[in-house]
């Protein structure tokens, strides 16, 4: 549909589409902004197009750019089109036109959760464009938390090829809190061809307990160029080598090229650190 920008103007278009819609309504500002468009069908009610959007609201700024967008997805009287009963998704922009924070609304304006139990993302971009952190948020005031786990926000942050080099896990107190496999922390490297060559697990940080048992704090792990893990180590809270319940330093392994492991090898002694069978092995 062409878009006619006369200011201060209200249009209307008659469409027939395969979504149903037979109508949609454009609201402008006095600098020719489309603020609002709406959809309706033949009877004249309102009427999602195909992507389940009733209405599309949209702010702008002093300068002309958007400030924020707000997604209807369900109005009174017909059936919501979301199945996780979101009536409404809110975008905020930062200066450089960026998606800055995506917040989550049900049908009596309070937050609710998406279908992965998110109730707002927040992101920092460069100058560029490319997202630097993405916050997912889980916990808000006054509901339920969706995380049976108590994880209130994972933070993740970005190299410049936009691939995920830290996770982090955090409680409703902000402090760093474990998820149900006990981690705090993943932490990635990758190559230039962006395939991932380590990684490392983090089970303690400082000022919480550790979650394993063990006492291991740390399991990092090399990739070949076909994505095996060639070598699994674990470390102490110190960042010395440390052995694992089965008194196991380190792991090796090569593999052929169907990625079937060829050999393997277990440490059960390094350098510095005593080693853990009696027999010497």
């Amino acid at each position: 549909m062409a878009r006619i920008n006369i200011a201060g103007a209200f249009l209307v278009a008659l469409l027939i589409c395969n979504s149903g819609v037979a109508e949609t309504r454009c609201e402008y500002d006095a600098d020719g902004n489309v603020t609002r468009e709406s959809y309706f069908g033949v009877d004249g009610k309102p009427e999602a197009d195909k992507d389940g959007i009733f209405e599309v609201r949209t702010e702008y700024g002093k300068d002309g750019k958007q400030k924020g967008n707000t997604l209807i997805y369900a109005v009174a009287g017909v059936k919501p089109t979301r199945e996780d009963g979101i009536a409404e998704k809110r975008t905020e922009f930062n200066e450089n036109g960026n998606v800055a924070k995506l917040s989550f609304f049900g049908l009596d304006g309070r937050p609710k959760a998406d279908k992965d139990g998110v109730f707002e993302v927040r992101m920092e971009c460069d100058k560029d464009g490319k997202i630097k952190r993405y916050t997912d948020i889980y916990v808000v005031a006054g509901v339920k938390p969706t995380r049976e786990d108590g994880i209130a926000e994972i933070r993740d942050e970005y190299d410049a090829d936009g691939n995920v080099t830290r996770e982090s896990y955090f409680g409703v107190d902000g402090k760093p809190k474990a998820d149900k496999d006990g981690v705090f922390e993943v932490r990635r490297e990758y190559d230039n061809a962006r395939k991932m060559i380590r990684s490392a697990v983090i089970y303690a940080v400082t000022g919480v307990k550790p979650t394993r048992e063990d006492g291991i704090a740390e399991v990092r792990d090399e990739y070949d160029a076909d994505g095996n893990v060639t070598r699994e180590s674990y470390f102490g809270v110190d960042g010395k080598p440390k052995a694992d319940k089965d008194g196991v330093f380190e792991v090796r392994g090569e593999y052929d090229k169907a990625g079937k492991v060829k050999r393997g090898a277990m440490l059960y002694a390094v350098a510095g650190v005593k080693p853990t069978r009696e027999d010497g092995i």
